[in-house]
């Protein structure tokens, strides 16, 4: 994606006061970005960063309730979605592809696009699915993997790439590592269980640290070889950390239920400043429910009830720090090496 100088912020988008949102996340080479609401409804919109501007580019009306997750391929090239209605819809540039129908016995709730046909569900019973639609039929698509270690509702995905391996929140109080190179996938580590949900995350510092949002409001860093117990934590939100968006491997945004975006810097652990605020109203301020970073890094979305609004991720993308480097060889190593392409993630 071509960086806009200067940047223009575009103004926020206000959708239909019935149509809550529960999901934002940006392509990852182009500009475009897509929202799920609790009507089921997906919308795709581009952006303009030069303008300000943004465009709808398609509402899709795939699911018959609630769409909890949307995601994109690596590519950007297609759109992942998943629904209360417990099936997975595909579709590319607006157009169906396909659909997994009863994915789960459960509502969706994470969803995550692991490398070319493979990604990975989860829902409210604590299952996690990890799928492969390469050469198989829609009617007749089995998961290539199963997991029933964590016992409530999946909160979030992260990829753990340097190690294979897919991470999960749960409203258990639970992390979990699962080593996706084990055929048939096996639970590699688990936390000792928090009281109090754990729901979003991310893995920084090249696959050594883990920063997790909690009920309570405090981010909790394990590491990523021993994840027990976390060995160190940052404080500073007033409630539940809904939501992490990775910017870099030093750095976060978090969405906090005090309607408050702030960027975090993880070792040295610091409260950098705060991007967005929702509502200047104190009386009455909307939680956030989700926060995302484009692929170039300078723009940042919120939503919050119906509502889309942007803030600018320049000072935090730019600013003066040594960056951490992940060797050539794990750059080189995919995910999934032995994975063959498919006509759905080309």
């Amino acid at each position: 994606m071509e960086k806009a100088s200067p940047l223009s912020i575009p103004e926020a988008i206000t959708l239909d006061s019935e149509d809550y949102l529960f999901d934002l996340q940006f392509s990852p080479h182009d500009a475009r970005f897509a929202v799920c609401s609790v009507s089921g409804s997906v919308y795709e919109f581009n952006y303009h960063p030069a303008e300000g501007k943004t465009s709808l580019l398609w509402e899709l009306k795939h699911h018959s309730d609630s769409c909890r997750r949307v995601c994109y391929s690596k590519d950007g090239k297609y759109l992942l979605t998943g629904s209360a209605d417990m099936s997975v819809v595909i579709t590319e540039n607006g157009q169906f592809c396909c659909r997994l129908r009863e994915a789960h016995n459960s509502p969706l709730t994470a969803l995550v696009h692991i490398e070319n046909a493979v990604f990975a569900t989860g829902d409210e019973d604590g299952v996690i699915k990890v799928w492969d639609i390469r050469a198989q039929s829609e009617t007749a698509l089995k998961p290539m993997m199963v997991f029933k270690k964590q016992e409530d509702t999946i909160s979030e995905f992260a990829l753990d790439e340097s190690k294979g391996c897919l991470m999960a929140t749960a409203n258990d109080g639970t992390l979990a590592a699962y080593d996706l190179r084990k055929i048939g996938g096996e639970l590699q580590d688990i936390s000792n269980s928090f009281e109090e949900d754990l729901l979003s995350l991310a893995v920084l510092k090249g696959g050594k640290k883990v920063v997790v949002g909690s009920q309570e409001g405090s981010l909790h860093l394990f590491s990523r070889e021993l994840l027990q117990v976390a060995d160190d934590r940052i404080k500073g939100h007033p409630g539940p950390v809904e939501t992490i968006a990775k910017v870099d491997e030093d750095t976060v945004v978090t969405g906090c239920d005090d309607g408050l975006v702030r960027a975090i810097s993880v070792h040295p652990n610091k409260i950098l400043s705060v991007l967005y605020r929702v509502s200047e109203d104190q009386e009455n301020v909307s939680s956030i429910q989700r926060v995302a970073v484009s692929g170039d890094k300078a723009l940042g979305g919120v939503i919050s009830e119906n509502q889309i609004a942007f803030f600018n991720l320049a000072y935090v993308r730019d600013r003066d720090k040594t960056k951490h480097k992940i060797s050539k060889e794990k750059e080189s190593d995919p995910f999934f090496d032995n994975l063959m392409e498919c006509k759905y993630f080309k």
